[in-house]
C-alpha cells in the first residue's frame, strides 16, 4: 500500500498525459467521470483567503474567498497526517474529519476556532513546538503554504464547507452538524484491459448524504510512490460505482480511490490498490 504524500499522478509514472477518465463507467455504467488532473480539492495557500471572516466552529461561509477544511485542509491531513492519526492513532486523536479535530486527543481539541496559535494542531507543526517533536513525524515538515493554509482556515472561524450565500453578501451561517466524512471501503476490483484499468467499489454509506450523492475522486501514483491528494486523475459521477481511467501500459500503478459527500467530507479511511499494465 501506498502512503499518501507530495508526489502525484502527475509525475514520473502517473497517468497519461491525456489524464482523463474514459468516460464509460458511472453509476449505471454508462455515466463517466470528469477527466483530468486539475480535480478539486487543493490546498490553497495564504492568500487564497480573506483576513476577516471569523466564525463558528464547523460552520459554512458564504463568502466564497473563505478557507473550508473539506476544499483547503482536509487534502493537506490525509496525504501526511492521517497515517498515523487515524481511529485510535498516535496522540489519541483522529485527524480524518473535522469532527475528529475539534474532539482532539491526549493535548485536547486539535484545533480552537479563530485562535490559530493556540490550535495544537498548527504548534506541533512548526519548528519548535512546545512539547514534544515537530510533526508529521516521517516525510519532512509542511510547507510554508500548507501550514499557512492550516492557520488562515483556524483563525477564519475553522469552517466545514463553503455554501450559497442566499443574496448575502459575505458573512457566516450558522454552524452545520455535516462535519463526519463518509464510510468508504476503497476499491473492491481492478479488471485490467490493455491500457485501461476499471475500477469497481461498493457504494459508500454518509450520516446525511445518500449514497447517489456521493461522489469519487480516483488517484494514480507510481507503485511503492505516493499520492498527490490535491490532483485527482478522475471524478466520477455523483452515485457512481466504477470508473474506467486510461494509464501508459507497461507499468504498475497505485490507484486510490476517495469518496465525498455533499458537504465535502472526504473519507481517509481506505486503502490503495495496484493496477498492472
Amino acid at each position: 500500500m501506498s502512503s499518501a504524500g507530495e508526489g502525484g499522478a502527475s509525475g514520473e509514472g502517473g497517468a497519461s498525459g491525456e489524464g482523463g477518465a474514459s468516460g464509460e463507467a458511472g453509476a449505471s455504467g454508462e455515466a463517466g467521470g470528469s477527466g483530468g488532473a486539475g480535480g478539486s480539492g487543493g490546498a490553497s495557500g495564504a492568500s487564497g483567503a480573506s483576513a476577516g471572516g471569523a466564525g463558528g466552529a464547523a460552520g459554512t461561509s458564504c463568502d466564497p474567498s473563505a478557507l473550508t477544511f473539506a476544499r483547503d485542509v482536509q487534502p493537506i491531513l490525509q496525504s501526511r497526517c492521517v497515517d498515523c492519526h487515524d481511529d485510535g492513532g498516535s496522540a489519541g486523536f483522529d485527524a480524518r474529519s473535522l469532527a475528529g479535530l475539534l474532539a482532539g486527543g491526549a493535548h485536547g481539541p486539535a484545533i480552537v476556532p479563530n485562535d490559530c496559535e493556540a490550535s495544537v494542531l498548527y504548534q506541533k507543526t512548526s519548528a519548535s513546538p512546545p512539547f514534544g517533536a515537530r510533526m508529521p513525524a516521517e516525510g519532512g515538515p509542511l510547507t510554508d503554504a500548507q501550514r499557512a493554509t492550516i492557520c488562515t482556515w483556524i483563525d477564519q472561524g475553522a469552517l466545514a464547507t463553503a455554501m450559497p450565500c442566499d443574496g448575502v453578501d459575505g458573512g457566516v451561517s450558522e454552524p452545520t452538524g455535516d462535519v463526519t466524512p463518509p464510510e468508504f471501503d476503497g476499491v473492491d476490483s481492478i479488471d485490467e484491459q490493455g491500457n485501461m484499468c476499471l475500477l469497481d467499489w461498493e457504494p459508500a454509506s454518509d450520516d446525511v448524504s445518500a449514497a447517489s450523492a456521493i461522489v469519487y475522486e480516483v488517484f494514480v501514483a507510481p507503485e511503492d510512490g505516493s499520492f498527490d491528494l490535491t490532483m485527482p486523475v478522475a471524478t466520477s459521477e455523483p452515485g457512481a460505482t466504477s470508473l474506467a481511467i486510461m494509464l501508459t501500459a507497461g507499468s504498475d500503478y497505485e490507484v486510490l480511490v476517495v469518496a465525498i459527500d455533499e458537504a465535502g467530507n472526504r473519507d481517509g479511511g481506505a486503502e490503495s490498490r495496484v493496477c498492472s499494465l
